[in-house]
């Protein structure tokens, strides 16, 4: 047994060493749906960075249950920050009243529709990227910063879409 031990050391380290990685740090997520077209498809598999910290315009996992009643985790963009106002009008987000460019693809702009929220202390508000597809903080309201999961930060599946998710 401890010839055994001894032997295989090493991989037992990495075994331990990539649970401890998983468990507090990173886990993988498939995305399941059109709402991030086209940033995200249908799918893709990705690694998420554990933590609640987020900025605007990162991609995150949330817990959905506490807004939808279903135990799901949702992908979406941050788009509002806590105590801002987040308005969209004609097609153009607002963020306390001052224009802000969205520096992504967008699919179906013109769904995004218009709407303002003021958001209280530990709120974010969260789109998809394929706003005529999408069930997001417009149904939901905003979500808790608790039930954030991660930010999502490489995508490793389809190989000819790997890379840092942006």
């Amino acid at each position: 047994m401890k010839k055994l031990l001894k032997d295989n050391i090493l991989l037992l380290l990495s075994i331990f060493f990539i649970l401890l990685l998983q468990l507090f740090f990173i886990s993988s997520t498939k995305v399941s749906g059109e709402s991030m077209n086209y940033t995200l498809q249908h799918n893709d598999r990705s690694l998420v960075l554990k933590s609640n910290s987020a900025k605007r315009f990162d991609i995150i996992i949330f817990n959905s249950n506490k807004l939808t009643g279903e135990d799901k985790q949702y992908v979406k963009r941050i788009i509002g920050l806590p105590g801002e106002t987040v308005c969209y009008k004609k097609k153009q987000l607002f963020i306390n009243n001052k224009q802000v460019s969205e520096p992504f693809d967008l699919k179906n702009r013109v769904h995004t529709g218009d709407f303002s929220y003021k958001l209280n202390r530990n709120e974010f508000f969260v789109l998809g990227d394929n706003r005529g597809n999408s069930i997001d903080s417009r149904h939901f309201g905003c979500i808790n910063k608790r039930d954030i999961v991660g930010k999502m930060i490489y995508r490793f599946f389809p190989l000819h879409s790997i890379g840092k998710i942006n």
